[in-house]
Formats: C-alpha cells, sequence, structure tokens
C-alpha cells in the first residue's frame, strides 16, 4: 500500500525523497509522512500534469508508480540537485481518495509557504527557450545595476540621487522578446505561486527567479506597452504576481476577486480550480465552508452565486457578472465561474466589478470648466438603496420579489465589440460625429480638450 492513511489532527502530509541516478536509470523515490506542526524541511514542486491518459513508470518505495511524462521528465532534471527531499501533489496526496483531497486541502496553502522554496517546473526548453533566459538575466543585472548605483549616491550624497529610468527593451531584442512570451504561453502559470515564499523558475536545464521574470515583464511592459500587456499570458503572469503581493503584504482579498484574477487558471479538475482559492483569500469559507469533491460542478456554483448575493447584499452579481455566449450547463441567471469570457475581461467589466468589491462610489459625479461647454453628469447606481432582495431557490430557478416600474419594449444588441448589430452602428455614427472635429482640427492642443470632444460626441449621439 504506498498510501497509508495520514494523521489529520497532527497536519501530516507526505513527503518524497528523490534518490540519486545515472542519466539512463529509472526514478527512484521513497515516500515518508512528517507533520507541518514540526517545521520538516523540504521543497516545493509546481508542474502543469499533462495528459493524465498517458503516464510512465517510476519506482516509488519499490513499487511502480504512473506518473505523467512531464511530472516524469521534472524528477529526471531534479534528482541530482542539492534537494533531494520534495512535496510533489500528485505523489503525496492519494488522488484516488477524495476524502483525504478534502482533508489535506486547507493544508495546501501552508505547504507551499512552509517549504524553503517552489520549483515552478515549465516542462522541457524549446529551440528559442535559451533567448528568453537570456533576456531575464541580462535585465534582471540591469535592474540590480541601477540598485548598488541608487544606493551608492545615496551614501555619498547626503541622499540626493538623480534617478535614471530603466533604459527601454531594445527593438533589436525582438527575437527574445518573442520567445519570452513564448515561454509564457506555456500551459503552466498556476496560483499555488502565490504561497510560496520563494519561487525558481526551470525549464530544461534553465533556471532563473521569480524576481528576475517579474522585473523582465515590467520592462517590457514599459517598453511594448499594449502589445504586450493584451497578451493573455502576459496577463495571466501578472495576476499571478498580484496574487503573491497581496499574500506578502498581507491584503484581504475577496472570493470573487480571486475568481476573476483565475479565469484562465489551468487545474485538472473543476473543483480544485474553485477549492485552491479557499485559502487565498479572507472569506473563502463563506463561500465553500466544506470542500465536496463529490459534490456536482453546477451544485457548487449555484452555491457561490447564492453566497455572493449574501455578501453582496444585492442581486448586482447576477446583473454584471452572469450571461455569456459561451455554452454553460447552469441556470442562465448564474455567473459562469468556471470560464474565460468577455464578462471577466473587459475594462468596463473591470469597473463592474470594482463596483461590487466597493471600490468604487455608488455614484459619480463629472464636471466640465470649458467656458464653451459646461455641463453636470451625476450616474446613480444605487436604485434600491439600502433594501436587501427578497428570493428564493428552488432546483434551478431563482425566484425574486421586487417592484415593476416598467416593460421592456426592446432589446438591442450589446456595446460589446460583437460583429454587426450596435456596435456596427456605433461606429458608422462615431465615423459621422467625429468628421467635423477632424476637420476643423486634427491634433486638439490639450488633455482637456479630448476629454471635452469626448463628452460632446456622446451628448450629441444621445441627443440624436
Amino acid at each position: 500500500m504506498l498510501h497509508k492513511p495520514l494523521d489529520s489532527k497532527r497536519d501530516e502530509i507526505r513527503l518524497v525523497t528523490i534518490l540519486p541516478g545515472e542519466c539512463d536509470d529509472e526514478i527512484s523515490c521513497t515516500i515518508s509522512h512528517v507533520s507541518l506542526l514540526d517545521s520538516p524541511q523540504y521543497m516545493a514542486l509546481s508542474y502543469c500534469w499533462g495528459d493524465a491518459r498517458k503516464t510512465e513508470d517510476i519506482y516509488l518505495n519499490n513499487q511502480v508508480f504512473p506518473a505523467t511524462a512531464n511530472l516524469k521528465a521534472a524528477l529526471l532534471r531534479l534528482r541530482n540537485s542539492e534537494f533531494a527531499t520534495w512535496w510533489i501533489d500528485a505523489i503525496c496526496i492519494d488522488q484516488k481518495n477524495l476524502e483525504e483531497k478534502r482533508e489535506q486541502l486547507p493544508l495546501i496553502g501552508s505547504i507551499y509557504r512552509k517549504a524553503i522554496a517552489t520549483v515552478a517546473w515549465l516542462g522541457e526548453e524549446s529551440r528559442v527557450s535559451h533567448l528568453a533566459f537570456s533576456l531575464i538575466e541580462r535585465l534582471w543585472q540591469e535592474e540590480r545595476q541601477l540598485s548598488v548605483e541608487k544606493e551608492a549616491t545615496r551614501e555619498t550624497n547626503d541622499g540626493v540621487f538623480r534617478s535614471r529610468n530603466p533604459p527601454l527593451v531594445p527593438v533589436g531584442e525582438r527575437d527574445a522578446v518573442a520567445a519570452l512570451l513564448e515561454l509564457l504561453l506555456r500551459p503552466y502559470w498556476k496560483r499555488e505561486l502565490a504561497s510560496s515564499h520563494a519561487v525558481k523558475i526551470l525549464c530544461g536545464g534553465h533556471r532563473t527567479d521569480w524576481s528576475a521574470l517579474t522585473v523582465a515583464l515590467q520592462r517590457l511592459k514599459n517598453s511594448y506597452s499594449v502589445r504586450v500587456t493584451r497578451h493573455n499570458a502576459f496577463s495571466h503572469v501578472l495576476n499571478i504576481q498580484r496574487f503573491r503581493r497581496d499574500a506578502t503584504s498581507n491584503r484581504p482579498l475577496h472570493f470573487v476577486d480571486a475568481i476573476a484574477r483565475s479565469q484562465a487558471s489551468l487545474a485538472t479538475e473543476a473543483h480544485d480550480r474553485l477549492f485552491a482559492l479557499i485559502n487565498l483569500c479572507y472569506n473563502g469559507k463563506e463561500f465553500i465552508p466544506v470542500p465536496d469533491y463529490n459534490q456536482e460542478i453546477e451544485e457548487l456554483c449555484c452555491e457561490i452565486t447564492m453566497a455572493a448575493i449574501t455578501s453582496f447584499k444585492s442581486l448586482d452579481v447576477i446583473v454584471f457578472l452572469g450571461s455569456s455566449t459561451i455554452s454553460y450547463r447552469g441556470p442562465a441567471w448564474q455567473p459562469q465561474w468556471l470560464y474565460s469570457t468577455p464578462r471577466w475581461a473587459t475594462l468596463p467589466d473591470k469597473r463592474r466589478l470594482d463596483y461590487l468589491l466597493g471600490k468604487r462610489k455608488l455614484w459619480e459625479s463629472c464636471t466640465t470648466k470649458s467656458p464653451a461647454s459646461s455641463y453636470s453628469v451625476t450616474k446613480r447606481w444605487n436604485a434600491s438603496q439600502d433594501s436587501r432582495p427578497s428570493l428564493q431557490l428552488s432546483g434551478s430557478v431563482l425566484s425574486v420579489k421586487g417592484f415593476i416600474v416598467d416593460s421592456i419594449f426592446q432589446l438591442t444588441s450589446s456595446l460589446d465589440g460583437r460583429p454587426g448589430g450596435c456596435s456596427a452602428e456605433f461606429s458608422r455614427h462615431n465615423e459621422t460625429k467625429l468628421r467635423p472635429y477632424q476637420a476643423r482640427n486634427a491634433t486638439p492642443s490639450s488633455n482637456r480638450e479630448i476629454t471635452d470632444r469626448i463628452f460632446k460626441l456622446f451628448f450629441d449621439m444621445g441627443a440624436s
């Protein structure tokens, strides 16, 4: 029996010791039990499982154990490293024992926090990986040199330092930048890095620190702006960095905010995508009190929605985050917690999320001071004031009580950029309204004039 029962009262976990060997030797490991209360010394491995149906044999306590190809590749790279003892989820948790998975889940955050470091295995290197890691190293060294110069100047000139901004990434580094973005596209980047004390990036034989990677990404952002920040993989890694920053600064994180940041997560199981967030949030237990792998995912998502309604004390979570063009088995009124949809990606939807999380006021005023046009606009979003929703859930049907204000006569398509419909009409109208401004003065003289023209455009549209 490979996986003997763990003592949950002592916060027991399993650790794997990778035995040394030659290149052609089979992977051999031993497994042992330790208590987190005893502060054991170990490293943690974070990796993408890959296709669970395609496995290769390794030996665990002299017994055959099926490991995914990507895990075996990582073990081959790690077995002769300076650290021999590791926590590896696929081995250290009995994946067939749902009760054990449920008991181990609350410990995952502590496991990564208490590890000496977490090694993020990206897989074997490609033919251009060396370009990416060379770029990361150069940018990291430049950043360190700037820090040294700043400190030296502070010591010799009574703290006076004329800072020079880090240089932009040269255009000649285009191939290296492309290689780095390709690295970010790998099916890895996981949220568990948020809890880790220190993170080492490993790709084949190339290594770097998480700090060096984030410096490189920030430099790319400063140099290439929109072209890289719109890159999905780029944004996902920056989201992980936000998780890390929140964790290290003890900044409270709302469960819904964590879900919004994690839409690109590649957790193998749908349950794991949600359960992994519980320990990252201050109110995770309010949304998922007891993780249950036997619970239907549709039922779990429904309970999360009802918890969100209770948390926000309104139905706004349905209005702002519900509905999408992507097929979903749950009820239409339920937000799609497990899917990456436009509802989580656009700037207006980020504003909606900020509003739900209390980061935006219930009303906003904007007044222009231009002599040519003076007007005041006030947006009020809280017609229900302090009232609470009255609702009842029966199966997948949510019944609510309220006042009938009016009837909807007709619905148009939305301004979300979908082909045709209102967005095309808006584009034509936009072009027509801007043409007189472009003919009169192609280059606005100030930011205020630009703002003034935008307001004129939209108010003119409303009046027409």
